[in-house]
């Protein structure tokens, strides 16, 4: 009973569903290019806009590796003082 309770309430406080922006141990989150949108339209201009975009799709997607990195590794931490718990519950 207290592995199924501890192991919901694992799962439902590390569940990615916080807000995007936050850092996650080490995860810092990528900063949006939308400034670089509202500059009127030269080639220069295009070619800028085209990499920050590039750059912050990249940096998205090294953020949510990093944050599903440091999810499986909160998951198993809670599962190991999870077990260590009932061990010391079941030597009573």
């Amino acid at each position: 009973m207290f592995r199924w309770f501890a192991l919901t309430a694992i799962i439902a406080v590390t569940a990615p569903n916080a807000g995007l922006g936050q850092i996650y141990g080490d995860c810092l989150p990528p900063q949006s290019p939308t400034w670089a949108l509202e500059r009127p339209h030269t080639d220069e201009n295009d070619r800028f806009v085209q990499d920050e975009v590039a750059a912050y799709f990249s940096a998205a997607s090294n953020y949510l590796a990093c944050i599903d990195d440091e999810r499986a590794r909160v998951m198993a931490e809670a599962q190991y003082v999870t077990d260590v718990f009932n061990e010391y519950l079941e030597s009573r």
